[in-house]
């Protein structure tokens, strides 16, 4: 036994280390001192037990650099080993192997003899920071890069430099200039102020550094440190270190919450900023965002509203997956503009092969889930270990989106494992909820959109031969379930991203028995039955070199070649004529011809896409998102292109989310019912055709919505100009976000008119300003006539079951809000908010007064009335909007008048029998009208009262006569129709009818002089009635107004020899009326 052996026995025992040395190799006795011996023992008898890796490293003596030794069961290549050791800024002076063959199993010791440019001292000194870092490196807890320096450099931890590297990862999402390798050096170089933004991030996060308040943490902790790290950085000439600093420093600032110190979550590192805090980040800015980070994805999460819900995607973009979820976000908030929350999207990136993408999509649901407050009996209580610079923030809702959808109850069981207050409401559909492709709710809703478009061109496209050409698959929701909503449909073409298929002339029936086969096999286009496909057509792989055409395939593309590669086939499809493109897949194929491929952000597809004015389709339904740009749909539709956006196309996925989460609420949260999973989600299915029937309306009224406001706009679209500058003025509509155009641009179009397109994006926009407008004054969403709105969205099933329960509903008046919104707005349409200067209780008034006058007006019935006739769009269009105007000449007089009028049944009554005193007795109507509207269908009544609502001005003036006074309704109609004809009131306004306008201030003039008119009118009545004087002749040549009558009549019968196509003659009558008004209240004084 050598000395070595019995230095070695002495330290380990006799017995262990006899059979230690019959496993050591050869040499490793004449470079490891016993002890350093004793130390490998101890860890190879660990790994022989626990398997896995190991690292440790010995000081040794000052005669030699210390040892750093790696310990795995199986063998490490040396190059595997070198670039962390260079990461950490060591370099190595020696290396050696050592293998250990024991009867349990052997080990390996990679042995590195390492120096340091910081020094000996500072190496010991971060010993333990070293080997942390690279047990975490074996165990694939932390990447490996250069940012690992800064242990020996800043001496922080492996925990601390892996925020470093999410807020890295994160800065690079947002589309900086610098790559890695310079973010890199930066943060090396100036170790002194990367140690100072970690103090600071521990300041603001660590729950264990004890203030006595929020205020006292930030006054006496974070404060001092903000001014240190000014300092720190003053003295940086170099502009892009400074620049990439202070971003951290803002980054950090921005953060509001974070799950660093949050007990269990130490394999994923998540922080949630606040969008409007973070400098530089595009417009437009989500309200939070959630970034989370760990060795083996990265995710983000953004929201835009507290109240938000929107799918979670698998995405295959990692360098730009922000910018892919930031616009999806973009249209999400348009498409939620018809439910309660607003939009909300979520992504994440796989880093590896080995990786699982429901491991990477649990990881993410945990982190959200670490960062979001939750509700015990009722009580906001915030998670553990977060310090919060947010307010509560407790609703949290995920849907499933490409690549997930199979994952619903996988969040959920993370959601349950949380006791999240949403129970299996978190997440959408799953096994509780709606199936949506069961359902096919997004497919029906896109149709419905599409028939409106097919209806306006006077074809009927359920009963008619319809041509399609189409991008998806048949196991697809949205296209499969397209595809068989009409056995009508010709599909000429279709692809997907794997194959193309062809069929230039199908047989209908045939071909829609096929498509429904593969539907339910869930199988692709390669599965379709040849025999079951019209000469000519076929079947190929997307990317193939060379397909053959067939001359009937030639035909119909227009083209002579007789192969062509997958790519540019694709073209000539997307380009072919059809009278429907159907989008039900995943991509962006439409541009416009002014945009360059690489604007789009979807470089997968550059080679297949077209530009919009190529199209050779009549309507086009986007199923899917972001099949065309923007600006690809507003050149289409300026073609002539039926068009809406996707956002109004494809609503009803998150429409039915939506309706499932809050019955789920409902149900859970408010009834204490104690239904299991399982009986809420029977109930649900019982509700689900209900549920759809809701979902379609919303479908259906919005794009009839569209269509009412594309004639308004066409008639003036000044006020939906109007509406665009306040928008933006408000901060939702971005211009440039939403390709969205300036004044005038659209007044130099040949038709002076937005866009279908347009349209919808003021359409969301409105409905949200409309929303949030409510949301603001929470006592007037309590008021007792608005609780329809919140006992309507729910089924009457539960609307009996559960009554006044309802009303505690945590969303109660959000979902007010939300059903107010969308009746309201798709029926006033979108300028009903230029009617009101500001959203406060001016609004309030508004919705009153609208409200009351859609019930005195019957107008609800009719309008479904109307719809259920059999009438061409022009004829149905121009009766609905005859009925909106009236509508609207109602409410604007009294809210031009400060009136505010109740819609209580009380009030609503008196009002209606006013209404059918005005039009049984004041009201001449059309015959010739009326006979032909109850030959189109209408009833008698509903034919009469139509008729006569071709203005409805008068009759809100001697509504309002009639409320503010004690007479009659009839005496103050005759009155009124007295004083208006004495003073030629019905010539006056129809000369004024007939004046054009040249510009807006024109166009404002000529509203504000028919007002004033109207109002000078009513209160001459107003004084004749309180005169009680029976000759109206006799009150306008009194002393006091004489002059003033006398002058009004001269220039009227000026104006009658020599009519005007100015305004100013009528501004002067006008005033001459208010002057005769000034003067009978004098004389009543």
């Amino acid at each position: 036994m050598t000395s070595w052996d019995r230095s070695f026995a002495a330290l380990v025992g006799q017995e262990t280390a006899e059979r230690f040395c019959r496993a050591v190799p050869p040499g490793y006795r004449h470079v490891t001192p016993p002890a350093l011996a004793a130390e490998d023992l101890s860890q190879i008898q660990r790994l022989l037990r626990e398997g896995g890796e190991a690292v440790n490293l010995w000081p040794g003596d000052d005669k030699e650099p210390p040892c750093l030794r790696f310990y795995s069961i199986r063998g490490r290549y040396l190059d595997e080993c070198l670039p962390p050791l260079r990461h950490l800024g060591l370099r190595v002076r020696d290396q050696s192997h050592f293998v250990f063959r024991f009867p349990e199993g052997t080990v390996h010791i990679r042995c590195f003899r390492v120096e340091s440019s910081q020094g000996r001292e500072a190496l010991l000194a971060a010993a333990d920071e070293i080997v942390a870092l690279l047990q975490a490196l074996m165990a694939g807890q932390v990447e490996d890069d250069a940012l690992n320096g800064l242990v020996l450099k800043a001496g922080l931890s492996w925990r601390f430099i892996d925020v470093l590297r999410a807020y890295r990862n994160y800065f690079f999402q947002l589309g900086q200039p610098y790559g890695p390798a310079r973010f890199h050096q930066v943060l090396l170089e100036h170790a002194e102020v990367v140690a100072l933004l970690m103090e600071y991030f521990r300041t603001r996060f660590d729950p264990a550094q004890s203030w006595p308040s929020q205020e006292a943490r930030e006054e006496e902790g974070l404060l001092p440190l903000r001014l240190k790290l000014q300092r720190a950085l003053e003295p940086i000439a170099d502009l892009d270190a400074d620049r990439i600093l202070r971003t951290l420093f803002n980054l950090i600032d921005a953060t509001v919450r974070t799950n660093f110190y949050r007990p269990g979550a130490r394999d994923r590192f998540a922080f949630k900023l606040s969008g409007l805090g973070v400098i530089g980040m595009p417009v437009p800015k989500p309200l939070f965002e959630t970034y989370v980070h760990t060795a083996t994805m990265e995710a983000v999460h953004l929201r835009g509203g507290r109240i938000a819900r929107g799918g979670i995607r698998w995405s295959d973009r990692p360098d730009d997956f922000r910018t892919e979820i930031w616009e999806l976000m973009r249209t999400q908030m348009l498409k939620n503009a018809l439910i309660v929350p607003q939009g909300a999207k979520g992504g994440f990136v796989i880093k590896g092969d080995d990786v699982a993408v429901e491991q990477a999509y649990v990881t993410f649901m945990r982190a959200l889930l670490d960062l979001t407050d939750n509700l015990e009996a009722g009580r906001v209580v915030h998670p553990p270990g977060v310090l919060c610079y947010d307010d509560d923030d407790y609703y949290l809702v995920v849907a499933a989106d490409k690549g997930t959808a199979h994952l619903s109850d996988a969040a959920n069981r993370v959601a349950a494992e949380y006791r999240f207050w949403l129970g299996d409401a978190f997440a959408s559909g799953g096994s509780h909820g709606y199936d949506h492709k069961k359902l096919g709710i997004t497919a029906k809703g896109a149709w419905e959109c599409a028939r409106r478009h097919f209806y306006e061109l006077g074809r009927d496209l359920d009963k008619e031969v319809v041509t399609v050409i189409g991008i998806g698959s048949m196991r697809g929701d949205v296209f499969g379930n397209g595809m068989l909503l009409s056995p009508k449909i010709k599909l000429l073409a279709a692809f997907s991203g794997s194959h193309i298929f062809l069929d230039p002339e199908p047989d209908p029936e045939i071909s829609f028995r096929e498509r429904r086969r593969l539907f339910e096999a869930e199988a692709c286009w390669e599965a379709y039955d040849p025999e079951r496909i019209s000469p000519g057509g076929g079947v190929w792989p997307r990317r193939a070199k060379r397909i053959p055409l067939s001359p009937q395939v030639r035909r119909w593309l227009g083209v002579r070649h007789h192969s062509l590669d997958g790519e540019t086939l694709i073209r000539h499809i997307l380009t072919a004529e059809a009278d429907l493109m159907w989008l039900g897949g995943i991509g962006t194929y439409v541009k416009a011809s002014d945009e360059r491929n690489e604007w789009v952000g979807d470089p997968g597809n550059d080679g297949v896409r077209v530009d919009a004015n190529q199209l050779r389709v009549r309507v086009v339904a986007e199923g899917a998102n972001l099949g065309f740009t923007q600006r690809g749909r507003i050149e289409f539709a300026l073609q002539g292109g039926k068009i809406n956006m996707d956002a109004i196309d494809n609503s009803g996925g998150v429409d039915l989310s939506d309706h499932e989460v809050n019955y789920k609420i409902l149900l859970h949260q408010v009834a204490g019912t104690g239904l299991s999973a399982e009986q809420v989600s029977d109930r649900l299915h019982r509700l689900a055709g209900d549920t759809v029937a809701r979902v379609l309306t919303h479908n259906r009224s919005q794009s009839l919505c569209l269509s009412l406001d594309l004639l308004r706009c066409r008639q003036n679209p000044l006020p939906f100009l109007e509406l665009a500058d306040r928008l933006e003025n408000a901060g939702l509509l971005n211009r440039t976000a939403e390709s969205f155009p300036a004044r005038d641009q659209v007044l130099a179009r040949p038709g002076q008119s937005l866009t279908r397109p347009e349209l919808a994006v003021l359409l969301a926009m409105a409905k949200m300003q409309f929303k949030q407008g409510l949301q603001a004054r929470p006592r007037f969403l309590e008021q007792k006539f608005l609780h329809a709105f919140l006992h309507g969205y729910f089924p009457a099933e539960l609307e009996t079951e559960l009554g006044e329960r309802i009303d505690q509903h945590p969303l109660a008046r959000e979902i007010t809000a939300t059903t107010a919104a969308n009746y309201l707005i798709d029926r006033a349409g979108v300028t009903f908010l230029t009617w009101i200067e500001e959203l406060g209780p001016l609004l309030e008034q508004a919705v009153a007064n609208w409200l009351s006058f859609d019930a005195v007006l019957a107008a609800e019935p009719m309008r479904r009335d109307l719809q259920n006739l059999p009438l061409a769009s022009e004829r149905c269009y121009q009766l609905l909007l005859r009925l909106e105007n009236a509508l609207a000449d109602c409410c604007r007089w009294f809210l031009e008048r400060g009136r505010y009028l109740a819609p209580e049944a009380a009030t609503v009554e008196q009002c209606q029998n006013y209404l059918h005193c005005y039009l049984n007795q004041f009201v001449d109507v059309d015959d010739k009208e009326v006979a032909r509207l109850e030959a189109e269908g209408l009833a008698p009544a509903q034919a009469a009262r139509l008729a006569a609502y071709v203005g409805m001005e008068e009759f809100a003036v001697l509504l309002d006569l009639t409320l503010a006074g004690r007479q009659e309704f009839a005496v103050v109609a005759r009155s009124f129709r007295s004083v208006a004809r004495f003073l030629g009131l019905s010539k006056l306004l129809s000369a004024l009818g007939s004046v054009s306008v040249r510009s807006v201030w024109d166009s404002r003039l000529k509203q504000a002089l028919r007002q004033r008119l109207w109002a000078a009118m009513a209160t001459l009545t107003h004084h004749f009635l309180q005169l009680g004087e029976g000759d109206v002749g006799v009150v306008c040549t009194h002393p006091v107004c004489l002059q003033r009558f006398s002058r009004y009549q001269r220039l009227q019968r000026e104006l009658e020899r020599s009519p005007s196509n100015d305004l100013l003659p009528f501004a002067t009558l006008a005033a001459e009326l208010e002057g005769m008004v000034e003067a009978l209240q004098l004389r009543q004084t």
